[in-house]
Parts: structure tokens; C-alpha cells; sequence
């Protein structure tokens, strides 16, 4: 039996039919499902992070501990309690499989979208603490903050890696 010979035109043809084809299909499937959620920072995300902030700091009463550690550490060691749950937030978000986040800087130093959760769950932190009257003194705040920022912060990164 003969084998046909096949000319590079048809070949060539061939291969930009496909392309096309392949093109209309990646075309359809970015329309289908849209841009990767964590590419944009919207309203919805700061509503996001003030619930995962309140579920993390409220459900389990953390504030009450939160407040009683506060007593017992020094503005250094709140300082360095800030710090660990801006670092925390940041791995949760960044480093866990999310790699396409767009990075979007503020003051062309940190991520935008750590800067906005990390606040909005500190703002969060100082919300609840109002609402069940536990404010003393400024001092206190600061540390009863630094003391729930943890919770809060890990609460409000991992409600903002949720859903759309």
C-alpha cells in the first residue's frame, strides 16, 4: 500500500487551524471563569477581612486572653507581636499557593492587599474590644491589640483566600 504524501502547506494549515482553535478555547475558558480572584482588592475583600477577623478574635473569645496577656508583656514585646502577625499574614496569603496575586505596592514596599487586611483586622481587633468594654488605657490598647492582632490577622487572610 502507498503512503501519501502529505505537502508542508497542508501541515502548516493544519497547525494555524489548530492554533485558532486552541486560542478560542483559552478565550472562552477566561470568560467562563473570569480573572483569578486574588488579582483585584475590592469592597468585598475588606468586607472579607473584617469577618474573618471577627470570627477569629470573637469566636473563641480571644480578646478576653488577648487582654489578660496584654497585662503581663511590654510595648517591645508588642511590637514584636505586630510584627509576627503582619509576617503571619503575609505567608498565609502569599505563600500559600496563591502565587499570582498581583502585586499591587503600597509606598512601593508592601503588598497593598497584606497592608489592607493586616489593618482591617487590627481596625477589627479595636472594634471588638470597644464592644465588650475591655479598653483601660492607651497603653493597654496597644497591647491588648498586639496580643489579638494574631488571631485576627490569620482569621482575616484566610477569609480573604476564600471564594471570589
Amino acid at each position: 500500500m502507498p503512503k501519501k504524501k502529505v505537502s508542508n502547506k497542508k501541515i502548516l494549515d493544519l497547525e494555524k487551524k489548530q492554533l485558532k482553535e486552541l486560542e478560542e478555547l483559552e478565550s472562552s475558558i477566561k470568560k467562563e471563569f473570569g480573572s483569578h480572584p486574588l488579582k483585584r482588592i475590592t469592597f468585598k475583600d475588606l468586607t472579607k477581612g473584617v469577618i474573618g477577623a471577627f470570627v477569629g478574635i470573637v469566636s473563641h473569645f480571644a480578646f478576653i486572653e488577648g487582654s489578660h496577656i496584654a497585662q503581663q508583656i511590654d510595648i517591645n514585646r508588642a511590637f514584636l507581636l505586630y510584627l509576627t502577625s503582619f509576617l503571619l499574614g503575609t505567608i498565609l496569603i502569599y505563600f500559600s499557593g496563591y502565587r499570582r496575586v498581583k502585586q499591587v505596592k503600597f509606598l512601593r514596599l508592601m503588598p497593598l492587599r497584606i497592608v489592607l487586611i493586616y489593618f482591617t483586622a487590627l481596625l477589627s481587633v479595636i472594634v471588638v474590644l470597644f464592644l465588650f468594654n475591655q479598653i483601660t488605657t492607651t497603653d493597654m490598647l496597644f497591647k491588648q491589640v498586639a496580643t489579638i492582632s494574631i488571631p485576627a490577622v490569620i482569621g482575616a487572610s484566610v477569609a480573604d483566600l476564600i471564594g471570589k
